[in-house]
């Protein structure tokens, strides 16, 4: 072989067999893609929210906690660091009333200091300073509390016990990145006005926020340390923009780590196709392997001149894949929309970048070992043969190759997501998929087989043998398409679902309107005004948890965090109640009852997941604090709580006899007539102004957007890992187009019409979709029922039209890709096709 390397032979391959090397390049770009799609996106919002970071944080350190907690405390800082800067708000919902045109509604009261924001600007519609024009016995709003009213400058609302002028509009502020998740427009107000309102009193629902800017040349990291000891006995929340993210980079985050998991089948998809093209090339040149060891060459040699092969066209689907995540991403932030903060600033995440390129390409790695190791099995004497043969099974090696793959695989998913246990997940669903899918095909396509031989009609016999045609990945192709149509009917299913059962139907017994801020004495007027004489009102407790058997909250939280899982905190602030029966959404899961009769003194009943998420155990002691006071009840039980049923749900349900003296609130929620809420709005609004009503259908029609975006996102993704299947269906049908013009000829020369033959084809390949798309079928219902039970205790609906139409369309689809790709074979005249054996 002097003169001619590895390379160049490896070169030479790729120029004699383009198409092989064509769709090897294909699939690697295809499966790496969308890593870098997401690696992108994320680089892009990472980027600009950590520019914007102050302005978003509005302040150095924030603190969240009752307001007597953060009175002292920002007393406290100000005498601790001289030159400091303070500013506070309250937030809240609440109604606000147009007198002349009796409009009610819910808005999002924001009652705010002079000095707020302490970083960044909000920006007024006239151009003036925003305190210039919020004012004493004035507010300001949004544009879309305007249009959506048919308000203007200087028409007035009622706000609890004011009546006040609207001064101006906000038409951007940097403290709120997005506005897609408002539900109710906000208003502006001061903190005076707020109190003057005489909406606030003692346990009132509300969020207070002291902001903190430090004198310059202070360390913030200290200071922030410092803040946090000072606060910490009330386990308020203090946050800081130097070492929190905002709330947005959480939500944006925790989404493109679920997306993670379909860039990882199409990963996967795309590292089979990558496989069964290498596989292809390998049969379509085992002659040529053949004649290079019967003049002698080593299997060395032989292994670096396909080694070269895969590197070379690797390193061209890494460049492909570059381009084409650098589109996708971009398509992926236009979907996004304003779910992403305004202001985007372009970013080229090279390490994100290089890291899913260094993924694609191990993955790459491992799925082109198996057919690589196959170089070994091919011996010199190929060459004598008329036909190529199939490679020899090893089993002991196959499985040695795939234990090897798995456990490779589940390390580039660690790395990728960052994360090991979401990667134990995926990589745990990824092989459950292939292996139930696998399992299914292999029965499936064994059946057909048999079954097709048994008939004496030609027909269906010529199908089988194609079916069992040497060589062929048909088993391979069947499993691909069957994987990407599992994920696209389980997004279709569980959209169609949530949206049905969640966004478009209320049960008739199910409440459709929350009423909260109910105090006490309010209660025999509202069940009158509301008619409602038996309606329960749940009493609302404001607090938090301060320790679990004398240990701070902060050491159960961070149990809670381990593994990098994200999810719900033991340190915010809850809702709490009492009452002695179990509550409507309620079952007790562990524990003799609600309440146990061997312990002594107070009880609370607990949320099944915080036992599992922090450890919680029964017998455990839980101290909270409640407007600066602390109580202790004994863990009684543990109860699932059933959230889709829309009803008011507690985490933590204490015994009567504990929070009752505590200042409280009353919450309810009850079906109402849908044309009875303005009226009753606006009779609450003039009797219990401090009342609030939720309107669910906002709450519904907030939740069906947030769906929708979220179902385009997805569905690029899902149809982007289709495209692996469907490469992977081209690098068969073009592996086995030499066979089936051979075939084609014979038949021909037998005596067979081209009509006959077509229709074999046909049968065959229309086997091979409908397989794929009824595994996909009961895979994809199988999943979606699952999900839909555990993670929303809802049930399946099937919608069998457009379910039929997607897996129709899907199969159809396939069929004409697969004639179109061989109809050649079946064109071609018989003699033509033979001179060549």
């Amino acid at each position: 072989m002097k003169g001619l390397g590895p390379l160049k032979i490896a070169l030479r391959e790729v120029r004699y067999r383009p198409i092989y090397a064509a769709l090897f390049v294909l699939s690697m770009a295809v499966g790496t893609a969308s890593l870098m799609a997401l690696a992108g996106v994320s680089g892009v919002v990472r980027k600009t929210l950590t520019s914007q970071a102050k302005e978003l944080w509005s302040a150095d350190i924030t603190v969240k906690g009752s307001e007597g907690v953060l009175d002292d405390l920002e007393k406290w800082a100000k005498g601790r660091w001289p030159g400091l800067r303070g500013a506070r708000s309250i937030d809240t919902l609440s109604m606000a009333q147009h007198r002349a045109s009796r409009k009610t509604a819910q808005v999002t009261l924001s009652a705010i200091s002079s000095e707020y924001p302490l970083y960044g600007t909000i920006t007024t519609g006239s151009g003036r300073p925003f305190h210039a024009a919020l004012r004493p016995g004035s507010i300001v709003v949004g544009d879309r509390l305007l249009k959506g009213w048919n308000l203007a400058v200087g028409d007035s609302l009622r706000i609890g016990a004011l009546d006040l002028t609207i001064a101006d509009t906000v038409v951007e502020r940097t403290d709120v990145p997005t506005s897609f998740f408002e539900l109710s427009p906000t208003v502006f107000l001061t903190l005076d006005d707020l109190r003057d309102s005489q909406l606030m009193s003692p346990g009132s629902r509300a969020s207070n926020t002291l902001s903190l800017n430090l004198p310059p040349e202070t360390d913030l990291a200290k200071a922030l340390a410092e803040v946090k000891a000072r606060a910490a006995s009330e386990t308020t929340e203090v946050a800081s923009w130097a070492t929190d993210n905002p709330g947005i980079l959480k939500f944006i985050q925790t989404i493109l780590l679920y997306l993670q998991f379909l860039a990882l089948l199409t990963l996967t998809l795309g590292g089979i196709g990558t496989a069964t093209a290498l596989s292809a090339a390998l049969n379509a040149g085992q002659k040529s392997l053949g004649m290079i060891f019967a003049l002698g060459a080593p299997r060395g040699f032989v292994y670096r001149i396909w080694g070269w092969w895969v590197a070379l066209l690797s390193a061209l689907g890494l460049g492909a894949a570059l381009l084409l995540g650098r589109v996708l991403s971009g398509r992926l932030l236009s979907l996004f929309g304003d779910l992403l903060p305004r202001g985007l600033l372009p970013a080229f995440p090279a390490a994100a970048l290089l890291q899913a390129a260094g993924v694609g390409l191990g993955a790459g790695f491992l799925f082109t070992l198996l057919p690589l190791l196959k170089l070994g099995d091919i011996a010199p004497n190929v060459i004598l043969s008329d036909d190529v043969p199939a490679f020899p099974a090893r089993r002991l090696r196959t499985a040695g190759v795939l234990a090897f793959g798995v456990g490779g695989f589940f390390l580039l998913a660690w790395a990728q997501t960052g994360h090991a246990h979401p990667a134990f997940q995926y990589v745990g669903i990824l092989a459950l998929l292939i292996f139930v899918g696998g399992g299914f095909v292999a029965l499936a396509m064994g059946g057909l087989r048999r079954g097709l031989s048994r008939f004496t009609w030609t027909l269906p016999r010529l199908a089988a043998r194609g079916l069992a045609r040497p060589g062929n990945l048909n088993d391979a192709v069947v499993l691909s398409v069957t994987l990407s149509l599992t994920v696209i009917l389980t997004l279709f299913l569980l959209e169609r679902n949530l949206f049905s059962q969640m966004i478009e139907s209320f049960p008739p017994d199910a409440p459709n309107a929350f009423f909260i801020n109910i105090q006490p004495t309010q209660a025999p007027l509202f069940r009158q005004l509301l008619d409602k004489p038996a309606a329960r009102l749940f009493p609302l407790v404001r607090g938090r948890v301060v320790a679990v058997n004398d240990t701070p909250v902060q050491e159960i939280n961070r149990r809670g965090d381990r593994g990098g899982r994200g999810g719900d905190r033991l340190t915010r602030e809850f809702g709490f109640t009492y009452g002695e029966d179990l509550l409507p959404t309620d079952t007790v899961v562990e524990g003799p009852g609600l309440w146990d009769p061997r312990i002594d003194g107070p009880q609370v009943s607990v949320f099944e997941n915080y036992k599992k998420r922090f450890g919680l155990r029964r017998g455990d002691r839980l101290t909270v604090s409640l407007l600066g006071r602390r109580f202790t009840a004994t863990v009684s039980s543990f109860r699932a709580i059933n959230q889709s049923v829309r009803q008011p749900f507690f985490y933590f349900y204490f015994r009567p006899g504990l929070l009752e003296e505590v200042p409280h609130t009353l919450m309810t929620g009850l079906a109402l007539p849908r044309d009875r809420l303005p009226n009753l709005q606006n009779e609450l609004a003039e009797a219990l102004p401090n009342v609030t009503v939720v309107d669910l259908s906002d709450v519904a029609a907030l939740t069906g957007r947030l769906f929708h975006r979220l179902g385009r996102i997805v569905r690029v993704l899902g149809f982007f890992g289709l495209s692996s299947g469907i490469l992977l269906l081209l690098s068969s049908l073009l592996a086995s187009l030499a066979s089936r013009t051979k075939e084609s000829a014979l038949f021909r020369v037998l005596g067979a019409s081209r009509r006959q033959i077509v229709g074999v084809a046909l049968l065959e390949y229309t086997l091979i979709a409908g397989t794929g798309a009824l595994a996909a079928l009961a895979l994809g219902t199988a999943a979606s029922a699952l999900l839909l039970r555990r993670v929303f205790e809802l049930r399946l609906e099937l919608f069998p039209a457009p379910t039929g139409l997607i897996l129709g369309a899907a199969a159809g689809g396939m069929v004409l890709l697969s004639w179109a790709m061989t109809r050649s074979a079946f064109l071609a005249p018989p003699m033509e096709a033979l001179r060549h054996e």
